[in-house]
């Protein structure tokens, strides 16, 4: 190990005097669970930034399960943020392709007689490679729905005759915000707040697709460290020319030693969560730097979506091109949301009952007629798919078809530690980082024939070693921000300070 812990400090501080000037926004979910109690813990933060010029495009994923009039949103923003809703499933892509996997790949030693394993040879060179009115102090900017959310845009030299103004209106804070926003008052930052209108569910919480004036991506962490779950995740995805990376946060690379090769990685996370704590606590690993696509759902044809918007019930709907609106609108997160939206809400069979027919028949059942006559607002449905799901994705498409090269930063981090808003740059320099991991299990030569189970060896792709017994009880494994297997063990192999330019500098190297 080639560290001190002045020398892990100083790094720290000579990253925070590179940041450049704070111009992006974020911001947590919060709910007062009543005078003098604690917000409700925010469980994870789920971000895309994309440059667009003098714009900066972010994507937030809100997630959210209590009492629709308890939800809140509040967060620091430019004063020229305008705010649209964004697909559910960009996000369900993204976790899908970009979240780090791990193969462990057989070699068995020659010689030994066929025991059962013929044809599952392998060599180290075989399959792929790792790689509305104001008052007094407080100005309305803009105050509009923006799909299920009412969101309004303050500013003010007070925040709190902000906080007032919208704890009058509704709008959820959380306890011992003033403190916290008081720099990005000093900014000139405004805010905005959101909350669900009326009619509105939990189940109607949808990302936000927010675009304002902003030179570099960076997330403002302090709110969310008003309420936040131990060891919450914060995932961050960077559209841009090359490879990103936090240029006042350290960086660290996983000891791979420390992942259970056996379930392809199923405890990334903890090992993550480890390094990060090796490092400080204030560092991201990269699960992926590369070209990425997602995939957009394909546009209902004119006559088709003529037909849907003069639906009046479900039975109507079902006719619709021999069922293939229906099969459309329940094969995605986002469709099922707005056919859960267009269904008669005072019928006596409930959206949820109706929606499980409806996906039934593809496995052998039937619709009874009850369901059938179940009423539908087809105009309401077509005018929903066209605001929030295919004009959101023609808006996210255009991003991809600017920036193909996307990054996925990792980090897991407490409250306490959410004391400086990390702040990323693109790095030309760097190489790609794949999804998927590699290493070889070699099998070696049991004395009566065949290959032995327990003897042979896991070589990882930076050369090490390790006896394949031992390779699972090393793994590092963590619940409730504890770490209950593998304690005392390391999650990070290198710590590192990256810049926008050049390799990075090692700050340890365990």
């Amino acid at each position: 190990m080639h560290l001190s812990p002045a020398r892990l400090a100083a790094a720290a501080l000579c990253a925070a005097t590179l940041a450049p000037t704070l111009a992006a926004a974020c911001g947590g979910v919060f709910c007062n669970s009543g005078p003098g109690q604690p917000p409700v813990a925010q469980a994870g933060e789920n971000i895309v930034f994309a440059p667009d010029g003098d714009q900066m495009h972010m994507i937030v994923r809100l997630t959210w399960s209590g009492p629709p009039t308890e939800f809140g949103w509040l967060m620091p923003v430019p004063p020229d943020v305008e705010a649209a809703v964004a697909p559910e499933g960009l996000f369900v892509q993204l976790d899908q392709a970009l979240t780090p996997f791990f193969v462990l790949r057989a070699v068995f030693q020659e010689g030994c007689g066929d025991d059962g394993f013929g044809g599952m040879g392998g060599s180290p060179g075989a399959g792929g490679q790792p790689g509305a009115g104001g008052s007094a102090g407080v100005d309305v900017l803009a105050r509009a729905p923006v799909g299920p959310y009412d969101m309004v845009v303050l500013r003010g030299d007070d925040f709190g005759a902000i906080e007032g103004w919208l704890r009058t209106n509704d709008f959820q804070v959380p306890n011992g915000a003033a403190a916290v926003m008081q720099p990005y008052l000093e900014m000139r930052q405004a805010f905005m707040a959101l909350k669900l209108l009326p009619g509105t569910s939990g189940g109607d919480v949808v990302p936000v697709h927010l675009t304002f004036t902003s030179p570099t991506p960076a997330i403002p962490l302090r709110p969310t460290g008003l309420a936040a779950d131990r060891d919450m995740p914060i995932r961050v995805h960077l559209l841009g020319p090359a490879r990103a990376v936090p240029i006042n946060y350290l960086h660290v690379q996983i000891d791979q030693a420390r992942v259970d090769w056996s379930t392809g990685g199923d405890n990334y996370d903890d090992v993550v969560a480890v390094a990060v704590d090796d490092a400080g606590g204030q560092a991201f690993a990269t699960d992926f730097a590369g070209t990425f696509r997602p995939v957009a759902p394909r546009r209902l044809e004119s006559a088709t979506l003529e037909a849907v918007a003069a639906a009046r019930t479900v039975g109507e709907l079902r006719a619709v091109a021999d069922g293939d609106a229906v099969w459309y609108l329940i094969n995605g997160p986002d469709t099922l949301r707005v056919l859960r939206a267009a269904l008669d809400p005072n019928a006596e069979i409930g959206a949820d009952d109706v929606l499980a027919r409806l996906t039934c028949p593809w496995n052998g059942c039937g619709i009874p007629p009850s369901v059938d006559a179940v009423g539908l607002d087809g105009a309401a449905l077509v005018e929903r798919l066209e605001g929030e799901i295919f004009g959101p994705w023609e808006r996210i498409d255009a991003l991809f078809d600017a920036h193909p090269f996307v990054t996925r930063l990792t980090t897991r981090m407490d409250m306490d530690e959410m004391t400086v808003d990390p702040v990323f740059d693109f790095n030309p320099d760097l190489d790609r980082v794949s999804a998927q991991r590699q290493a070889f299990r070699f099998f070696r030569c049991a004395p009566g024939g065949g290959w032995d189970p327990v003897r042979g060896h896991i070589e990882f792709n930076d050369g090490r070693f390790m006896g394949a017994v031992r390779s699972r009880n090393q793994a590092i494994r963590r619940r409730d921000g504890r770490v209950v297997q593998g304690a005392g063990l390391r999650g990070a192999w290198i710590v590192e300070q990256h810049y926008a330019a050049g390799q990075p500098d090692i700050v340890a190297d365990y």
